[in-house]
């Protein structure tokens, strides 16, 4: 009789992993992917760089003009900044060339196409500072 309860006890305990691991597994695929799209999203509606991506780097440099920070220092958290979201653009890039969750290949071809223009156009604007700065 004890053993019997063992091993349905035992079942019962399985079964909700399983259960509560297929869960899981959802809502981290659902945010992953999520936010690609959502980025993709506003990347397209916009043709800015998405406010998720620049408010941490936005408040750093804040922080630091606010404390009367070198300017070396700003420059630095800047750089920062470009490396990040040109790293950001190539793995939306890279996703959007292999995912099966766009509509269709218009749609993969638009969203490459702003994606590129607009990692070349945050490119041009750093090597026209830098010109400028000589």
């Amino acid at each position: 009789m004890t053993l019997a309860l063992l091993l349905v006890l035992f079942l019962v305990v399985l079964f909700l992993i399983m259960v509560g691991s297929a869960w899981f597994v959802n809502v981290i695929a659902r945010h992953y992917i999520g936010n690609k799209h959502r980025d993709l999203e506003a990347i397209l509606n916009s043709g800015q760089i998405p406010k998720q991506w620049t408010e941490a780097f936005d408040k750093k440099i804040k922080a630091l003009e606010n404390k009367g920070g070198r300017d070396n220092d700003i420059s630095r958290v800047r750089v920062q900044a470009e490396k990040k979201y040109a790293r950001q653009l190539d793995h939306l890039m890279k996703y959007t060339k292999t995912t099966r969750l766009v509509e269709d290949e218009k749609t993969r071809n638009l969203l490459l196409t702003r994606l590129k223009t607009l990692r070349q156009q945050n490119f041009e604007e750093k090597i026209e500072g830098k010109m400028n700065e000589s």
